[in-house]
């Protein structure tokens, strides 16, 4: 392995396997390599060094229903008093 191999897998773990060719490519010329892109990315398909992409964000609640807003059927106040107040374990316990 030579040492511009072993300096590109060593930036692709650092980078948490995010680094793509064009910014590997930065990254290894910044290390005093000079090598263009194309080569960066022939050098990654030789040494399996894949890029992971972020995923895609999951909507997970419809805010576009027509659904009314439920009344409160149970009319509870939730007022607070402090009876007791003791701290334990830096935790505030009431």
């Amino acid at each position: 392995m030579t040492a511009l191999e072993q300096e590109a897998v060593r930036l692709f773990i650092d980078h948490k396997k995010t680094l793509g060719s064009r910014r590997l490519k930065v990254k290894i010329n910044e290390l005093g390599f000079s090598v263009g892109r194309y080569k960066v990315r022939s050098l990654m398909k030789k040494l399996a060094l894949f890029a992971r992409y972020p995923k895609r964000h999951k909507i997970t609640t419809d805010s576009a229903h027509n659904h009314s807003i439920v009344p409160n059927l149970l009319a509870r106040e939730f007022t607070v008093t402090l009876s007791a107040l003791m701290i334990k374990d830096r935790k505030l316990l009431i």
